[in-house]
């Protein structure tokens, strides 16, 4: 069984932790709130900071630094 989850089914997790509309918005929002967006993204199951990177479109090292931030 793979616990691995797909790109799609991380972006529909994103959009209801956040209760947004579209992953999209996040790069609209002030670096303090984004911070706060993405470190509630921590505690999802089965992704990698690479992959909340690729479906959000933010750079990894930014997502990894505001996460451990």
């Amino acid at each position: 069984m793979n616990d691995k989850l797909s790109d799609e089914e991380l972006r529909n997790i994103i959009l209801n932790v956040l209760r947004i509309e579209n992953v999209d918005e996040i790069k609209q929002y002030s670096p303090k709130l984004k911070k706060q967006m993405i470190k509630k993204l921590e505690n999802i199951k089965g992704t990698s900071y690479h992959q909340i990177s690729r479906v959000i479109g933010i750079n990894r090292k930014m997502v990894e630094r505001y996460i451990k931030g």
